[in-house]
C-alpha cells in the first residue's frame, strides 16, 4: 500500500469501516490494513496474537543429504522451544538431515503481505538462536 492508501485506511476506518470492507477496496491482506492502521504493531499480533502464536508453533521442511528424502514436520509451542526440539530430532534423526525450510504464522504473513525484505532468512535466524548453523541445508543461500 502506498503512503496515501495507508492515510486513506486509517481514516476510513476511523470512520467505522469494516477490516474486510477496507480489504476489498484496497485488495489488500489482512495483516497489511492492519499493519497499515497501526505501522507499530507486531505482524504476529495482527494475526491472533501470542497464544495463537505459540500454539501454531513452526512448520519445517528436512532434507536428508546422501538420498534427497524430505520430511515436512510440525511442531507446535513457542517459537524459541519448537526450534531447539527440532535441532534435538535432527541430531537425533539416522543420516544427515539439514533444514531446508521453516515457517511460522509470521513469516508466512510477511510472504503473503510481500513484506519480506530481501536478506532475511527465518531458516538462518532460526539455528543462529541455536549456534546450529551447520544444520542449514547447502541449497539454502546465505545472504549474511
Amino acid at each position: 500500500m502506498t503512503p496515501d492508501e495507508r492515510a486513506l485506511a486509517r481514516e476510513l476506518r476511523a470512520r467505522g469501516a469494516p477490516i474486510f470492507a477496507l480489504m476489498a477496496k484496497f485488495n489488500a491482506t489482512r495483516g497489511a490494513i492492519e499493519w497499515a492502521l497501526n505501522p507499530r504493531q507486531r505482524p504476529g499480533r495482527a494475526h491472533g496474537g501470542n497464544k495463537a502464536r505459540d500454539e501454531a508453533g513452526i512448520i519445517c521442511t528436512l532434507r536428508e543429504q546422501r538420498t534427497g528424502l524430505r520430511r515436512v514436520m510440525h511442531i507446535p509451542g513457542k517459537r524459541y522451544d519448537a526450534t531447539k526440539l527440532l535441532v534435538r530430532m535432527i541430531d537425533a534423526m539416522p543420516g544427515e538431515w539439514r533444514l531446508l525450510s521453516y515457517s511460522t504464522p509470521e513469516t508466512i504473513a510477511t510472504d503473503l503481505d510481500g513484506m519480506r525484505m530481501s536478506g532475511q532468512m527465518p531458516e538462518l535466524n532460526a539455528l543462529a538462536r541455536h549456534g546450529r548453523l551447520d544444520l542449514l541445508d547447502p541449497s539454502v543461500r546465505r545472504e549474511r
